[in-house]
């Protein structure tokens, strides 16, 4: 092996070890805010037409979905954008896959109420492509291999636009709309 060789393998193990840094520390900063996903803004008045169980979803669904949707929008603009900003691409995987965690088990200890059945399942289509999207997205970027991330782009704009389809359904039919 060459001196030329060496350095090069040198650099790129070099590169992938600040790439896992920045990553370990967005993961902490995420923490350290106390978990964004648990703390969702936004007043909202669940509508009095809804049964219990409606509301239920309502209530929980609803702020995690104006989060999400926030979430896979702002990923998708810095994957439209060329963005090789790991730390912000890792900050908002993280976040998504934290909502879409939270959805999941929400999910597994309730049942989704009729009425809002095709909503839920654009949700987890919407959430499935962006959680593919993404580790596509982290895959690229750790291989360096940024030629692939615009490859993603329609898939990430399919994604975002399949869950603000969703937000928008599920606010009409709670007579509210907030904003993230």
């Amino acid at each position: 092996m060459n001196q030329r060789q060496v350095a090069s393998r040198t650099s790129t193990f070099t590169i992938a070890v600040v790439i896992a840094i920045l990553v370990a520390i967005s993961g902490l900063a995420i923490l350290m805010e106390g978990g964004s996903t648990s703390q969702y803004s936004g007043d909202m008045a669940i509508s009095s037409d809804l049964s219990d169980d409606e509301q239920a979803y309502v209530t929980y669904v609803l702020p995690r979905l104006v989060s999400l949707s926030d979430s896979v929008n702002q990923v998708t603009s810095l994957v439209q954008g060329h963005s090789r900003n790991v730390l912000a691409l890792t900050q908002h995987g993280n976040r998504i896959e934290a909502i879409i965690g939270d959805l999941d088990a929400w999910r597994a200890e309730h049942a989704v109420p009729e009425r809002f059945a095709t909503i839920d399942a654009q949700i987890v289509d919407g959430s499935t492509i962006a959680q593919t999207c993404i580790q596509a997205a982290r895959d690229a970027l750790t291989s360096f291999d940024f030629s692939a991330i615009p490859d993603l782009i329609p898939q990430f704009e399919e994604g975002a636009s399949t869950l603000g389809t969703a937000l928008t359904s599920l606010q009409a039919e709670n007579g509210s709309v907030i904003a993230p």
